[in-house]
């Protein structure tokens, strides 16, 4: 509110005619009206008493309503090209002092003043009151605008206004902008005649127009959602673990963004030799463009043309090309992976790099984050890690979750279930998770060979940590699935897909919350059953590693993952400003 006794009103002028885009007002901007902005602004200034509208047109009076502001009705002959602000500034003047003989302050404000910053139009309120000024002006510097040339009759060029160079030494140049003047209010409105005038600079970006359709996309790029380009895969022969981090990570944003009012628009990349992949996103109801698999440029050039801010790719190998070639893009550039030895180790630069495994990164590199507090856990985990029941460690058959991915590209779990039958003490429960379409006649008779009760989850989405929680034990392969057992406390036997997963599961096995049995596919039934009795009756071991699982990670690690892109994209934005 303004000083006792000295009210502000705040006036946004909206013409409907005379604009170079028809109703510019009106249009909306990143879902929104235009003026909204203006109008905002107004509002969160705390030396406004109270905001208005002024226009001639009945579209933008309904719009202006609509945003739940009060209109200000003037004639049309005050809202051509041709007729100066000064005057429809004056008639709103006369309005507002016949409804109101306090007002003392007008503070006016284009409505295509839409980065109009609400501390300015408090310092320009204190700036009149304090410095005795009938008007006050925002100004920023000239110097960095354009040089203005004049051309007569005969074709001839000259300066009107010279460049720095040519200038006095010591002397300053403005430019006015018009996006915001405070006016003294007298008796009888506004004094327009060699007002005693003030100047108060203010940033660039706050200075800026929107004037034309250009000015609508470029206001559009900075105001709208912000664009995030998502790179991964996705196959029954590779796993589906890469698509559902990034996917979980996306819904995340989504979700924090609508809490904060800084939304995200998320596209995913993927490949097309990975169609499975991509119908999971789009079952998910998530934006998916399919690219060329193995055509770099093809990748560039598709998530060039989206125009993201920043670029996360998480993909099981990053070809040097395509790192090199996505830091010369117009965004920041964020490599997740497992480990460091999913880069090429010829990859000349990279951006920033996430890995889940605490390990140095020789190759050049902006940033680096590291350690499994980065793993991006389902929220059905995350919502458990910290109340989770009271672990109990009991000698004697267990309840075991087995889960090898989404998909179980190798078969593991057959394989399992083929140990398991060996094994008639061992186990009171079994929980195994698998795909409907997996769950054929060979894997029907190997359950019926088990001596315990068993329970098949095809659809565990949303209730891993629940399962995971429940368990004594987790059998599993070396992904995500690691991390989120070791979260919760369950102790993990883990048999890896691949070679390049055993590489990773060698070096997380340091943390101390699994026990790692190598390639599933090199696994007997006789070591698998050595480990799996050797936990089941040391309870002591198995205590050690849940407390070590419990220790890795807090279960936030897509928040830092989201803290850190959030981070890249005001750093640019920082960057931006300063340059302009």
């Amino acid at each position: 509110m303004g000083d006792a006794g000295l009210k502000t009103a705040a006036v946004i002028f909206a013409r409907g005619t005379g604009d170079a885009v028809p109703f510019l007002s009106a249009r909306l901007l990143a879902g929104k009206p235009l003026l909204h902005y203006a109008l905002a602004a107004a509002r969160k200034a705390a030396s406004v008493d109270s905001v208005h509208v002024s226009t001639e047109d009945e579209r933008i009076a309904q719009v202006a309503i609509q945003e739940g502001a009060d209109v200000l009705r003037r004639p049309e002959d005050l809202s051509g090209h041709a007729t100066p602000l000064y005057a429809a500034i004056a008639h709103a003047a006369r309005e507002l002092l016949s409804r109101d003989k306090s007002l003392r302050r007008l503070v006016c404000i284009p409505a295509d003043a839409v980065f109009c910053d609400p501390k300015d139009i408090d310092r320009a309120v204190a700036l009149a009151s304090k410095g005795g000024f009938e008007r006050v002006v925002g100004v920023v510097p000239e110097f960095k605008k354009y040089v203005i040339w004049k051309q007569d009759k005969k074709g001839k060029c000259s300066l009107v206004v010279p460049p720095p160079h040519q200038r006095k030494p010591g002397e300053k140049h403005f430019s006015e902008p018009g996006v915001l003047t405070v006016w003294k209010l007298g008796p009888s409105g506004v004094n327009l005649h060699a007002p005693k005038t003030g100047q108060l600079s203010i940033s660039e970006e706050s200075a800026f127009r929107v004037d034309t359709e250009h000015d609508l996309r470029l206001a559009e790029s900075l105001l709208g959602p912000k664009r995030l380009a998502l790179r991964c895969d996705g196959s029954q022969k590779m796993g589906m673990g890469h698509v559902m981090r990034l996917a979980n990570l996306a819904r995340h944003l989504e979700q924090s963004g609508q809490e904060n009012g800084s939304s995200w628009r998320a596209r995913f990349f993927v490949g097309s030799d990975h169609l499975e992949g991509a119908k999971a996103l789009s079952e998910r109801g998530l934006d998916v463009d399919v690219v060329r698999s193995g055509d770099t440029a093809d990748w560039v050039r598709r998530i060039e043309e989206y125009a993201p801010q920043v670029v996360l790719s998480d993909l099981p190998f990053v070809p040097a090309q395509y790192s090199d070639r996505l830091c010369d893009l117009a965004a920041e550039s964020i490599t997740l992976v497992d480990s460091v030895s999913d880069l090429d180790p010829k990859t000349p630069r990279l951006g920033t790099v996430i890995s889940l495994l605490d390990e140095e990164l020789p190759l050049p590199h902006a940033r680096y984050h590291r350690g499994p507090s980065f793993a991006a856990l389902h929220a059905s985990v995350r919502a458990r890690i910290g109340r989770s029941r009271k672990r109990k460690f009991p000698a004697g058959p267990v309840h075991a979750l087995m889960a090898f991915g989404t998909v179980d590209p190798m078969r593991l779990s057959e394989r399992c279930l083929d140990f398991l039958a060996g094994a008639p003490n061992l186990l009171s429960r079994l929980t195994i998770v698998l795909r409907k379409e997996q769950q054929d006649a060979r894997f029907r008779e190997r359950l019926r060979r088990l001596r315990c009760k068993t329970t098949v989850i095809t659809s565990p989405s949303d209730r891993m940590g629940e399962l995971l929680q429940r368990a004594d034990i987790a059998i599993m392969s070396g992904g995500i699935g690691a991390y989120e057992a070791g979260a919760l406390g369950a102790p993990a036997i883990v048999l890896c897909q691949n070679a390049r997963e055993l590489e990773r599961m060698q070096r997380f096995e340091r943390s101390g919350s699994i026990v790692l049995l190598g390639l599933g596919e090199d696994v007997t039934q006789a070591g698998f059953l050595r480990t799996l009795r050797r936990l089941v009756q040391d309870p002591t071991l198995r205590k050690k590693l849940s407390d070590c699982g419990a220790r890795l990670s807090d279960g936030k690690g897509l928040e830092r993952i989201s803290d850190i892109i959030n981070g890249l994209f005001n750093d640019a934005q920082s960057s931006s400003a300063s340059a302009r």
